[in-house]
């Protein structure tokens, strides 16, 4: 994935090996940094290079590898209003026109792969979270640096209780995607057609 960033480095003369590269894809894996740029920057700085009068080389590699990313966008996305109220009003009068449930709340974003400890969702509670999940923000984000028109669902399935919490049962939730699926295909097709 990262090779030719290791390329590009190692050409500007920063000795980094192989075994360093897949450290920083292990690292990535773990999701120690996530959709932010700076962070990638210091995580990757951390992991390739061992001795820093190597920094400038590894700067200037950066820049090339990365020439032109500003292009997508404000790095520091003003997300004080990340929805398009007359989009999420067409998607409400068209779930009450087809008798589909919508419901509204705060969504907390977390990282994952892994799902919450019960201590994490009583602290997501306390916080005014009324859902938790891995996905959505990250794309809300990228859209609203494209300067995008954004629209939202998530489809919840677990409860997230930490009063209640049990094993994750992946049978269960694909059985709930699966009921949700034509729901979201009416209400995306009948946005598109009111759009």
């Amino acid at each position: 994935m990262l090779i030719n960033l290791f390329q590009t480095v190692r050409s500007a003369g920063v000795p980094c090996t192989l075994r360093e590269l897949l450290d920083l894809l292990g690292a990535l894996e773990k999701n120690m940094v996530y959709a932010n740029i700076d962070d990638f920057y210091y995580l990757s700085r951390a992991i390739l290079v061992k001795d820093e009068k190597h920094y400038d080389k590894f700067d200037k590699a950066f820049d090339i590898y990365f020439k032109g990313i500003e292009k997508l966008g404000d790095r520091f996305v003003d997300m004080s209003d990340p929805y398009d109220f007359r989009l999420m009003g067409l998607l409400e009068t068209i779930s009450q026109k087809q008798n589909i449930k919508l419901n509204k709340g705060v969504y907390a974003s977390v990282v994952g792969p892994q799902l919450e400890t019960r201590a994490e969702y009583r602290m997501l509670k306390i916080l005014g979270a009324d859902a938790v999940g891995m996905s959505t923000v990250p794309e809300v984000i990228v859209a609203k640096q494209l300067s995008l028109h954004v629209a939202a669902i998530s489809v919840l399935t677990d409860e997230c209780d930490p009063n209640n919490l049990s094993p994750i049962n992946i049978p269960e939730i694909m059985e709930i995607v699966e009921k949700t699926e034509p729901h979201l295909v009416i209400l995306f097709t009948q946005l598109i057609k009111n759009l």
